[in-house]
């Protein structure tokens, strides 16, 4: 069996047929986080993957494992779950083939944070509720929501922080919201934490006031608050070290006692809510017996004293006054006086003080709010410093800033007396153009309204002045610098140095103006600087002029002739110091020649030739001069010979060369040559002249002559001369075609002076033209003619031959007789004419008067123009052609075209009257018009006229036309203009009919269509004038009318319109819209009855209305009545109620109007009363009733009006004040804001019986007992007798009746005795007293 090769390492993926393009793809389209722990990763399909894996690791952490999953080749998302909550992952999808990567991608992604959750909220007000909530990680922002909990769709606050606490604000009072937070970050939102729901404060009462009801009384009012039992009532002093009073109250008043005099209060009311938690308060201030404030206060502060005069005005009841004045630091300073002004004094300089005046009665101070501000004098300024540097010219003066200052005055005074002055805001001045060598005296005071003391003088001296008109100089005979300079302010001494060129350094030192600097040698250039010095400082290096030494002797000086018969040149070795050399030459008469040269070397002229001299070169620097160097000799070379002339000979063509000066040894050339270069020459041992044969034509030469004596050739100065000119060349010839002159030019001939040209016609006298130029205009030739032309070039005596004849034509002559004749229908004319001289071809032009141009070329004598435009008038000529030129145009001639096809045809259709107003722009040449208009479906109307315009009449209504119209000259018709498409007027819609929607009061208007598109308006007329119109458009046959207003009466009318035209109205249909809804609805119960009554407004349009009541556990009442009230019965107490009445028309009903109603409170049960023994109150108690916000007890004594009440808004309350022995009936009526419930539920009351009162007391003789009787005392079940002594003995009895027996009584002892009425619940207070004294005891 064969076994399949192993494949090791790889896998080839080519075996599978996988492209390789399709290998490299991989992209994750998008990550996503749904939640705080998951991660949605979506991404492209690769067809080459077996597997897909995703890693998950977070940024930048090495401690949280990552977290990977694999998925299959089908898949191409996933939710990763496991993440942590706000942290940035690094994702990487990566497809396999198998174990191999196909390829990767990797994104950036974040989870969403975890949910915060809410850890305080408090309403902190009616309309405000502060938060705080726990802090997650990865969180960068949090958003919270609070919306109304009770309200739909709710009302939604959304805002957004990154602390970990907020505010919200804008709230509605007493309403309960529900409140939520999200925490956020790039990745999105993270889970709503749980619901916090919380009831913001009640708003305060408004119309807070308060009225002074005695001199430490006051009343506060203030309007009641809906549903609101319970109002707290602050009273805080101004001085913050006396605690706030604060009282609780059910009324809307409250009485304030204790307030202190000449006391300001501020009373703060606020709203209790059921939570007995108080909101914001509304406040108002109260004063008590106040002594008016100062209310003005002027001030005039002296500059010169320093103090302060206050004045203000009289306060009625204040027997003196206290003016005080604070500076920034808080200290005070003060007057008084019983007038109306003070002085304040030793007030410091530089400060701000705020003066305010106290009235002051016998109890009372008032300081007035009124203040006044005043600046002191500014402070001298102080800390005076001073800066400069030796090397700027500038001082800084600076000084500590001073208070109450507008601007610093400093000065500077130098020795001279001089005062420079810098005026600043800033603390500092530059004093930039101080001057050197110079003693300065600096102060400085502030200015203000007053102006400050001048500070202390600072001194300074500048640095002394660099020294001017520094001067140095060398005597030419010495090696000494003398260098002298004017005298340096402020300077003591001088210092001097010298550099030059060799290195070295030369310097000298002075205490005066000058010093000499020695040892300086010969050549030498060196720069010179000066610097000035004092104690301190010294000035910049002065530059002074550069110095310069004698110039050394020139050296190696020699001199080369060259030949030269009148020049030298002498050459030497440059010398050190030297800027200028010069040589000099001297012959042995005396006669002295020179040059000059910055080099070193220069030509010495005007030498007499063959001569003998000696030279010799000094050198300068332009002050001195150097000795003269040593001489050498100078031997000049032989004369040239003078007075050469030349002759030409131009019939021979040579020249004869004459000379003077001359030799008898030697030889002599005579030499030509031209300006090219070229040369002829002769020679002459013998003779002074010689010639030179056939010299070329046109050249200008030079001629010299040289005689060498065998050792230098001297040549004489060269002359000029010209040989014989040049026939012309290229001569050509060109006629102007239209001025027929001719014009002949030819190539430049030299030496010319002038040229000659000849022109001939072979019959008669020849023309000439002379020129100087190299062209010849001439005029006057006969058109139609040939002519000869030849030019000669002259130069002085001179002639040249003629050059070779020209053969010339003039230009053909005009054609004459010529006329045109126009061509109806086919734009064009034929042209004729008679024949002209020269001519071979004729051209025929006609041009418009708007530039169009048409033309025809013929060999004959006529031809025709075509292409002519439409309504011009054109000017035709011909002119006659040869092979160049073409001859003037002939006389023209003019004609009229056809006129053109009306253009901007318009009209103006009138739908009422069925005709059209046509109108087109007037075509030129046009006699008359002519119009045809054809109907869509057959018909022709038309009109003529001779104006560009007429009137069609007798249009068909919804029929379209086809307008054209044409123009005639007489003779021919233009083609018809461009036909106008005329809309057709439109006929009045048929079939109308209104569908009305009553629900939204939309009418539906429909007609049916015509035979073409249109467009059609609807309109609805209301019948009431105060009504508007309402307008609909549309290009179908139908459309809505909405904005009707409902209970209107409308008329409704169709108009169809085509274009700009509008067709007739249809007839009229009349709708009547839905009636109003009922207004201002309004429900109301009566108290206790379990029932309430619906009224509203009348609405329009409606002759019934219809009231549904509905309500909880399905209740539901309906009344229909054309009144405007409905009553419904049978209601639950504390229960909401949902009231909507709607308007019934005609044919419609209107929307319902909506209200809510709430049913008064239920009645309290289990009501019970408890007494309070040995007190007249009674608690009562009972079980909360729904919709109660508070309770009131009435407790009826039985078969009596009168009432003991109490009220609470919790589930009890005291009775107080009950009568002895009394059955009381207890009502408990429940209450919200409007209503009370019924008192349907009551229970009785009985009170502790009353005292009895004791009518009589017997002694029993001998049994140390006595006998007591009472009254009777109603519903008591018994009584007790109690008789105590003053030593505290007590002895009691019992008894069911009014009598009963005290026994144990002591002798000679004085009983106060009492009767105390059980009673069911509590026994009676013990009656009315009497003292019961017992026999005395007997003497044993």
């Amino acid at each position: 069996m064969r076994t399949a090769p192993l494949v090791t390492g790889w896998l080839d993926l080519n075996l599978f047929g996988v492209d390789e393009h399709e290998k490299k793809r991989c992209s994750i389209t998008s990550v996503s986080s749904p939640s705080a722990s998951t991660l949605k990763v979506v991404w492209s399909s690769n067809s080459a993957a077996s597997t897909y894996l995703l890693d998950f690791r977070v940024v930048n952490s090495t401690s949280i494992a990552p977290v990977v999953v694999s998925m299959s080749r089908y898949s191409t998302q996933r939710l990763v779950q496991g993440l942590r909550p706000g942290r940035t992952y690094e994702v990487t999808f990566k497809a396999f083939q198998y174990y191999n990567i196909l390829c990767s991608d990797k994104q950036i992604a974040m989870t969403v944070p975890a949910t915060s959750q809410i850890t305080l909220s408090k309403a902190i007000s009616s309309t405000s509720i502060s938060f705080e909530w726990s802090s997650v990680f990865g969180a960068d922002r949090y958003f919270l929501i609070v919306e109304e909990f009770f309200s739909s769709p709710p009302q939604r606050y959304n805002q957004s922080f990154t602390t970990l606490g907020g505010q919200v604000d804008g709230l509605t009072p007493s309403t309960t919201y529900n409140c939520y937070v999200y925490s956020s970050n790039s990745a999105g939102l993270g889970a709503r934490s749980g619901i916090r729901t919380i009831t913001t404060l009640v708003q305060p009462p408004t119309g807070v006031t308060l009225v002074s009801t005695g001199k430490s009384t006051a009343r506060v009012t203030w309007n009641p608050v809906s549903k609101v039992l319970l109002y707290q009532v602050t009273v805080t002093d101004s001085d913050p070290s006396i605690a706030p009073v604060i009282r609780n109250t059910s009324s809307t008043t409250m009485d304030i006692s204790n307030l202190e005099p000449c006391s300001t209060y501020t009373v703060g009311v606020s709203s209790v809510n059921v939570f007995l938690v108080a909101g914001e308060a509304s406040n108002v201030i109260h004063n008590t017996s106040n002594i008016n404030p100062v209310t003005t206060v002027s001030v005039d502060y002296s500059c010169s004293s320093g103090m302060v005069t206050v004045t203000w005005g009289l306060v009625f009841g204040a027997n003196s006054y206290r003016a005080t004045a604070v500076d920034g630091n808080g200290t005070a300073l003060s007057c008084t006086s019983d007038s109306t002004s003070c002085q304040i004094t030793m007030l410091k300089c530089g400060e701000k003080y705020q003066v305010k005046v106290t009235a002051i009665s016998d109890d009372c101070e008032s300081t007035s709010n009124t203040s006044m501000l005043f600046d002191t004098v500014p402070c001298a300024p102080a800390e005076l410093q001073t800066y400069r540097e030796c090397s700027s010219n500038v001082i800084i003066f600076s000084w500590q800033p001073t208070n109450n200052t507008y601007y610093y005055v400093a000065t500077a005074v130098d020795n001279t007396g001089r005062v420079v002055e810098c005026r600043t805001a800033d603390n500092t001045c530059y004093f930039t153009n101080t001057g050197c060598g110079q003693s300065y005296t600096y102060n400085v005071y502030a200015v203000s309204t007053c102006n400050s003391e001048v500070s202390p003088p600072k001194f300074v001296r500048t640095s002394p002045c660099p020294p001017t008109n520094v001067r140095t100089s060398a005597d030419c005979q010495s090696e000494v610098l003398i260098t002298s300079w004017d005298t340096a302010a402020g300077a003591l001494s001088y210092f001097v140095e010298a550099q030059g060129n060799t290195g070295e350094i030369y310097n000298c030192s002075s205490f005066s103006n000058s010093c000499a600097v020695a040892g300086v040698p010969c050549g030498e250039h060196l720069s010179v600087w000066i610097v000035a010095t004092d104690d301190d400082c010294s000035s910049n290096k002065v530059l002074g002029e550069v110095a310069e030494t004698v110039p050394c002797t020139p050296t190696n000086v020699s001199a080369l002739v060259d030949c030269s018969h009148d020049s030298a040149r002498v050459n030497w070795t440059q010398s050190m110091g030297a800027v200028f050399y010069i040589a000099i030459a001297q012959h042995e008469d005396g006669a002295v020649r020179s040059c000059s040269a910055m080099g070193t070397n220069c030509l010495i002229e005007g030498l007499s030739c063959g001569q003998n001299y000696t030279a010799s070169v000094i050198g300068t620097n332009m002050k001195c001069n150097s000795t003269a160097s040593e001489q050498v000799n100078i031997m000049t070379a032989p004369c040239p010979p003078t007075n050469v002339e030349a002759f030409r000979d131009c019939a021979a063509n040579h020249a004869l060369i004459v000379w003077q000066n001359h030799q008898p040894t030697g030889s002599y050339i005579a030499t030509i040559e031209d300006q090219s270069g070229g040369r002829l020459n002769c020679t002459s041992n013998t003779t002074n002249n010689c010639k030179i044969f056939h010299l070329p034509c046109g050249k200008t030469y030079s001629v010299t002559v040289t005689y060498n004596d065998g050792n230098c050739p001297s040549t004489s100065a060269p002359i000029s001369m010209d040989s014989v000119p040049c026939i012309p060349q290229d001569v050509r010839t060109s006629v102007a075609c239209s001025t027929g002159e001719l014009t002949v030019a030819w190539n430049i001939s030299v030496p010319t002076e002038n040229y000659t040209t000849i022109i001939s016609s072979g019959a008669g006298e020849s023309l000439r033209c002379n020129s100087t130029d190299t062209q010849c205009t001439l005029g006057g030739l006969a058109c139609g003619s040939s002519y000869m032309v030849t030019v000669s070039a002259v130069h002085g005596t001179c002639l040249s031959q003629r050059s070779t004849e020209v053969t010339v034509h003039t230009v053909p002559c005009a054609p004459t007789n010529v006329t045109a004749t126009q061509i109806c229908g086919q734009n064009s004319a034929d042209v004729t004419w008679v024949a002209s001289l020269g001519a071979i071809n004729y051209t025929a032009v006609a041009v418009s008067g708007g530039g169009h141009r048409s033309e025809c070329s013929t060999n004959d004598t006529s031809c025709s123009l075509h292409g002519l435009q439409c309504g011009e008038v054109y000017t035709i000529g011909v002119a006659a052609v040869d092979d160049s030129c073409s001859s003037q145009q002939s006389q023209t001639f003019s004609l009229h075209t056809v006129p053109c096809p009306p253009s901007n045809l318009s009209s103006q259709l009138n739908c009422t009257a069925g005709t059209a107003q046509l109108s087109w722009s007037p075509s030129p040449n046009a006699v008359t018009y002519a119009v045809q208009a054809r109907g869509a479906v057959g018909g022709i109307l038309s009109c003529n006229s001779s104006s560009p315009g007429c009137l069609l009449s007798d249009l068909i209504c919804g029929q379209e036309y086809n307008i054209v119209v044409s123009a005639s000259d007489g003779s021919c018709t233009s083609p018809f203009s461009a036909p106008l498409r005329q809309d057709p007027a439109p006929c009045a819609p048929m079939n109308v009919s209104t569908n009305l929607l009553c629900d939204t009061n939309i009418l539906m208007v429909s007609w049916n269509p015509a035979a073409m598109p249109l467009n059609y308006s609807a309109t609805a007329m209301p019948l009431a004038g105060d009504v508007s119109p309402v307008t609909c458009h549309t290009e179908d046959t139908e459309c809505s009318l909405s904005g009707l207003q409902c209970g209107q009466t409308y008329n409704v009318l169709v108009r169809a319109s085509y274009g700009s035209c509008s067709g007739p109205y249809s007839a009229v249909q009349t709708v009547q819209t839905a009636p109003c809804a009922p207004q201002s609805l309004a429900g109301t119960t009566a108290c206790g009855t379990h029932s309430l009554l619906a009224s509203w407004n009348a609405s329009l349009g409606a002759t019934s209305y219809t009231t549904t009541v509905t309500g909880p556990n399905g209740f539901s009442e309906t009344c229909s009545s054309p009144s405007l009230t409905c009553s419904v019965t049978g209601l639950q107490c504390a229960s909401q109620y949902s009231i909507a009445v709607t308007s019934q028309g005609s044919h419609c009903s209107s929307s319902p109007s909506q209200t809510v109603l709430m049913t008064g409170p239920c009645d309290p049960t289990n009501v019970t009363g408890v007494l309070q023994c040995g007190s007249n109150t009674a608690t009562v108690s009972w079980d909360a009733a729904a919709g109660a916000v508070a309770y009131t007890v009435l407790a009826q004594e039985d078969g009596s009006q009168h009432y003991t009440s109490c009220r609470s808004s919790a589930t009890s309350c005291q009775l107080s004040q009950l009568n002895c022995g009394t059955v009381y009936n207890l009502t408990v009526l429940a209450e919200d804001a409007t209503c009370n419930s019924t008192g349907d539920t009551s229970t009785a009351l009985m009170t502790a019986p009353c005292p009895p009162s004791i009518q009589s007391s017997t002694l029993i003789c001998g049994t140390n007992s006595t006998s007591l009787s009472w009254t009777p005392v109603a519903d008591a079940t018994g009584y007790t007798a109690t008789a105590t002594d003053a030593t505290g003995h007590m002895v009691s009895c019992s008894s069911a009746t009014t009598t009963c027996e005290l026994t144990g009584l002591v002798c000679s002892e004085t009983y106060t005795a009492a009767v105390v009425a059980r009673g069911s619940q509590c026994d009676s207070a013990p009656g009315s007293s009497i003292n019961i004294t017992t026999s005395e005891c007997e003497i044993e």
